[in-house]
């Protein structure tokens, strides 16, 4: 095998080894990045939802408590809604993303919360997708059954698009391809040079 052979082999597997490495790490990293904001977000969600019962589910079903979570759904491109045992609406607001209808087949597709003793549990789904003018946007919902007053039963929903944690984790995901690119680039360099300087000196 000629000097100018092994030196690109050399070269080549060395650049490939420190690719495989870098898309590994940078896989493992992203894999945890994703989960932990997923993990920050529900806990923003479970914040929210113990604020509204701290308020009382019998205030929101007479819509006395608005103006705070006009902001909010607004702002998070969220949905509130309250509902009987029934199906039937007490309490709703939403962003302007969420028209009538895509809130409708959302709480549609939202499973019903569980009887018993895990009735007032909260409930984690992903229960809608769809893609619109502006892209694709994806749906978690958090659900809790609640208890009125009068002794009736109902459900509390926060429905919020996952938009920013898919952004957030596409532009991370760009910062780190354009880092590997640039250090195995510069990887591959120096191996260049160091092997060609190696062999330069081992014929000399």
């Amino acid at each position: 095998m000629s000097r100018r052979t092994t030196q690109s082999s050399l070269l080549r597997w060395s650049t490939c080894w420190c690719a495989i490495v870098f898309i590994v790490f940078s896989t493992v990293f992203m894999a945890a990045f994703s989960t932990a904001s997923l993990n920050s977000y529900k806990r923003v969600m479970e914040l929210e939802m113990a604020t509204l019962l701290g308020q009382g589910v019998d205030q929101l079903a007479t819509q006395t408590v608005t103006t705070s979570w006009d902001r909010y759904v607004a702002v998070t491109d969220s949905v509130i809604r309250l509902t009987d045992n029934g199906g039937n609406v007490l309490f709703q607001i939403n962003s302007p993303v969420f028209n009538s209808d895509v809130v409708q087949q959302i709480a549609n597709r939202v499973p019903p919360q569980p009887q018993g003793q895990a009735f007032s549990k909260l409930q984690w789904s992903y229960p809608y997708k769809w893609r619109d003018a502006s892209g694709f946007h994806r749906v978690i919902a958090l659900t809790e059954g609640v208890h009125f007053e009068n002794g009736a039963s109902g459900v509390l929903a926060i429905y919020s698009l996952t938009d920013p944690l898919r952004q957030d984790t596409l532009h991370m995901l760009t910062i780190f391809v354009v880092m590997d690119l640039a250090v195995v680039a510069l990887f591959a360099g120096g191996m260049y040079v160091l092997l060609r300087r190696g062999f330069s000196r081992c014929n000399g």
